[in-house]
């Protein structure tokens, strides 16, 4: 085989490698829902301070597998009470105050209309996760799931009202991902749906996995080397005579 013939070879390869591994973070992936996961863990909120700002890298977190929790929410004027008989006995529950921080209530505390997007991140990447979502009114508004991968999105999902918080919400995914985003609310200004406060309970995540890392760069063949170093000794030759 000739230099040259080998060189496009190789690099026909590598842009081959390349091309399939751009495409898999592109791919969509496909959403099997789940009604329990194994092999994870469930973010512990029993430890949480109750009505006061959290930090996005509490150790509950942490020690379930997050990298941090964030959330983020609209804005309104309206506020209730997050209690037993209307959220369905979902227990403690993380919501969203109205400038956007992060808090844990118990059944009975007052809670603002906030319409909050949750952001989990997670140290390494998972195929399973699950929630159950706590809502301070009889009914739901409609939420939506989302699945990254490396900042890529791999997966979304459009989650129908629902009117029963003790629903387990679990998915799993044929695709690694290790950032879910939860939009609480998609639909707004029609009644429940525009002004519903909305938390989320019983976080679960599926096992940790291994993502391959990208192909290395394929080497110069060693014939090519050696022809690219004759050929710098002739210009230097050529050039000192």
């Amino acid at each position: 085989m000739s230099f040259m013939h080998a060189l496009k070879s190789a690099t026909l390869g590598t842009v081959i490698c390349l091309s399939g591994f751009f495409t898999f973070g592109a791919m969509a992936a496909t959403i099997t829902p789940v009604s329990s996961i194994s092999g994870g863990a469930v973010v512990d909120l029993s430890g949480l301070a109750t009505n006061t700002p959290l930090s996005t890298t509490e150790q509950a977190f942490q020690d379930a597998g997050l990298a941090s929790l964030s959330v983020s929410s609209t804005p309104t004027s309206f506020s209730e009470l997050y209690n037993s008989s209307t959220a369905f006995n979902a227990g403690r529950a993380l919501f969203a105050t109205d400038n956007g921080a992060l808090i844990a209530l118990d059944p009975g505390a007052g809670v603002d209309f906030a319409k909050p997007t949750f952001t989990f991140a997670f140290t390494s990447a998972i195929k399973e996760f699950g929630f159950r979502l706590a809502d301070t009114s009889s009914s739901f508004s409609e939420p939506r799931i989302s699945f990254l991968l490396g900042g890529n999105q791999v997966a979304q999902l459009d989650i129908p009202d629902i009117f029963n918080a003790q629903t387990f919400f679990g998915y799993s995914l044929d695709m690694p991902f290790d950032v879910v985003v939860l939009d609480t609310d998609i639909v707004s200004g029609n009644g429940v749906s525009g002004f519903d406060g909305i938390g989320v309970t019983q976080i679960t995540r599926g096992a940790f996995m291994s993502v391959p890392s990208p192909l290395p760069a394929v080497p110069l063949p060693a014939a090519g080397v050696l022809l690219l170093t004759g050929l710098g000794a002739l210009l230097l030759r050529k050039r000192l005579s």
